[in-house]
Formats: structure tokens, C-alpha cells, sequence
């Protein structure tokens, strides 16, 4: 029997040897990617949760609660990070968190083309005989101008040569015929054109007004008690061939941000003072939010008791198109710009730099709408006009 050399070295199985092999260290790139890793991640969540709630301001009363308001004004920014993460996920190949992105977006089409419709082009009807041009705008006190009776003021030339059948205007303040400001009298004498004319007071018997003024007969004007200090609506009937459209012009709660103030805001902002910008804006925001919620179910109740088939609501509602108060309103209803236009269509601008679209125009069933959009364009007033052709079916 052949005796075992005792140099020779017993054998060790593969686990063994495998077990006593020393771990890898960690190296500090290592800590950081699992690191980046994490925090990337955790934004994500959170991002899509804001992302969820911008979602559901439109269907949420502040009332309620008032958060999702502010959710609903930041969805453009939101639905840009969310674009940007997943591409982030799909370029380090992360597919089942680009896949959650993508259908988060995927789910929020809808919401973005009525905040900002694709469309390849617009065509205004080229036989204007059964076509109503019609324009609104917040004349903004016509800017408090100093003028005389008889003196052109920017406003009421632009809205001359706009060639618009009925023009809406919202917090139009008119001052006595022998006031240096814009009076009855000069509006009369600069709009020659509208032989129609009718105005309501926002609050009351004093103040701001709402006026249409009309190539068309307007048979009655009913003002609309918002209950508030300066905002309010009124409902005008205008008879076009033999048909009767309701005409609702509105000017719902507003912020109430003098230029002293916005100017203090951005400052706020600009210095990244998140609590003293927070304590700032939300003194103003969630108050006019909630009165605006209470005014939009007044306003809806109105509408729906209405009989005419011809309805159409424009002026400032003070809320972008993703709030409750712009789906409140559209309840069985059209958005002009949503169906007809193209693009964001901008018309207010926070210090000449954030820009949002609190302007509307909503149509029944029974209207037909084409090449709406805001006229960007128009230096007359601190909001844009937006303009719509309508037809009466």
C-alpha cells in the first residue's frame, strides 16, 4: 500500500474555498452612486404624487381643501420634471421607472392639450354672414388714462379697428362725463360702430362695470350678485336673427395684487424665501380660492336653469384652465381655446415673465366654435384679448 506524501496539501471543496475568499470593499463612488441612487428615487415618488394632485385640482373644491389649487397652477412645471425623469430612467436604463413615468404622462394628455391644444393651424371662417366675432377682455380701468372726450385712448382703438361683432369687457370703470378719465361719453364716441350697449355694476350700484357692447339688438341685461367687495357677473340676452343667446360675462374673485405687491412677491421668490414668500402669496391665494368656489357653484346653478340652447360665458375667471373653477364652468360646456385654438395662449403675465391663461370663453352644444386664441400681441391693458368665432346652429 503506497503511503501518502505528508507535503501534499488536503483538498478544499469549492464552497469552502469560495467562503474564505474576503468581501469586496466598498469603494466611495460605490457609496455615493447607491446614495444618488436613493435620493433620485424618493424625488421621483414625490414627484408623482405632486404630479397626481395637479391632476385632481380640477375636480377637488378648495373648499375642500387648499392645497390642490396650487397643484392645479403648477402642472406645467410639473409635467416638465416628470418628462425629464423619465428620460433620466431611460437613459440609464432603468425601464420599469421610465415605464411608470411614461404612463403617468400618457394618463395626463387630456389635462395638457386643454391647457395647451396642438394643432397644426387655425382657419377663421372666410364668409363672415352667419359668423359672430366675438372678444373679451379685462380693460384693467383702461389704465386710468388721462384723456378728454373726444381724445383716442389705446383701449377703445384697438377694440375699433378689432372688427369684433360683440365685445365683453371686465372691470371697465367709468368715470363722470366731466372727469379727466374714461367716461361713457368717450367710450360712446370711440366705439361709434356699436350701436348697442349695456353695462352692469360688478358690485352694486358703484365701481367697476361689465360691459357688451353689440352690433346686435341686446334685449336685457341681468346682474349677477357674487358677494364680493369688487368682483361680480351679469348675464346679458342678445338677439341674433331670431334666435336669443345668453351671454354670461364674468369677472370672478381675483387676487387683489397691486404692482407694490407683485413686485414683492418676486422679490420673495427671487431671494428663495420659501416661508416668507409661502406667508406672502397664501394670505392672498387660498381666500380668493375658496370665494371663487362658492361664486363658480353660483354661477353653474345659473346656467343650468337657463332654457336657451345658446350659451356663452367669457371674462376673467382668475383660474388657469387646470382649476376647479374652470371645470366647474365647463360642465356641459366648451372650452374655445381647448377646441378651437392652439398653444398656451397666455393671457395675464406675472411681472412680464410667469404667464397663465385666466381668460376664457365656454360654448353650449349648440354653438358652433372656430379659431379661438389670445392676441398676444394687444399692449392696451394687463391682460391679453381672446377672440372667438362663434355660429349659432
Amino acid at each position: 500500500m503506497q503511503s501518502m506524501d505528508s507535503t501534499t496539501k488536503p483538498t478544499v471543496a469549492p464552497s469552502q474555498e469560495s467562503e474564505q475568499k474576503p468581501a469586496k470593499k466598498r469603494t466611495l463612488w460605490s457609496v455615493i452612486r447607491g446614495f444618488w441612487h436613493t435620493f433620485v428615487s424618493f424625488g421621483n415618488l414625490l414627484l408623482l404624487l405632486l404630479f397626481v394632485g395637479s391632476l385632481l385640482s380640477r375636480y377637488i373644491s378648495p373648499t375642500t381643501m387648499t392645497l390642490f389649487p396650487y397643484l392645479g397652477l403648477l402642472f406645467p412645471l410639473l409635467f416638465a420634471l416628470v418628462v425629464l425623469q423619465a428620460i433620466y430612467w431611460f437613459i440609464i436604463r432603468a425601464w420599469s421607472r421610465a415605464a411608470i413615468n411614461t404612463v403617468m404622462l400618457l394618463i395626463s394628455l387630456p389635462t395638457l392639450l386643454l391647457y395647451a391644444p396642438i394643432r397644426v393651424r387655425q382657419t377663421p371662417p372666410i364668409d363672415r354672414e352667419n359668423w359672430i366675432k366675438v372678444l373679451s377682455l379685462n380693460a384693467n380701468a383702461f389704465q386710468f388714462s388721462n384723456l378728454g372726450p373726444k381724445d383716442q385712448h389705446p383701449t377703445t382703438d384697438y377694440l375699433a379697428k378689432s372688427d369684433a361683432d360683440i365685445i365683453c369687457l371686465q372691470e371697465a370703470w367709468l368715470s363722470s362725463n366731466k372727469s379727466k378719465y374714461m367716461s361713457e361719453r368717450s367710450l360712446h364716441h370711440s366705439l361709434k360702430e356699436y350701436p348697442y350697449y349695456s353695462s352692469a355694476y360688478a358690485v352694486k350700484d358703484h365701481g367697476s362695470r361689465l360691459i357688451v357692447l353689440s352690433k346686435y339688438p341686446i334685449l336685457s341685461t341681468r346682474p349677477i350678485d357674487l358677494h364680493s367687495e369688487f368682483n361680480g357677473g351679469a348675464l346679458f340676452t342678445i338677439l341674433i336673427g331670431e334666435k336669443k343667446l345668453l351671454l354670461y360675462n364674468l369677472h370672478l374673485e381675483s387676487f387683489g395684487f397691486t404692482k407694490e405687491e407683485q413686485k414683492h412677491y418676486f422679490q420673495l421668490a427671487q431671494e428663495v424665501n420659501p416661508k416668507g414668500f409661502t406667508q406672502a402669496v397664501g394670505g392672498r391665494f387660498s381666500p380668493a380660492f375658496k370665494r371663487r368656489a362658492k361664486q363658480v357653484e353660483q354661477v353653474y346653478q345659473d346656467i343650468n336653469y337657463q332654457e336657451s340652447p345658446y350659451l356663452l360665458v367669457c371674462g376673467d375667471f382668475n383660474d388657469t384652465p387646470i382649476s376647479y373653477t374652470h371645470h366647474r364652468l365647463s360642465t356641459g360646456l366648451h372650452d374655445a381655446i381647448a377646441s378651437t385654438g392652439r398653444g398656451v395662449n397666455y393671457s395675464y403675465y406675472f411681472k412680464s415673465l410667469i404667464g397663465v391663461r385666466i381668460d376664457h370663453m365656454l360654448y353650449s352644444d349648440q354653438i358652433e366654435a372656430r379659431a379661438a386664441y389670445v392676441d398676444r400681441t394687444a399692449e392696451i391693458s394687463d391682460h391679453k384679448p381672446i377672440i372667438c368665432y362663434f355660429k349659432l346652429k
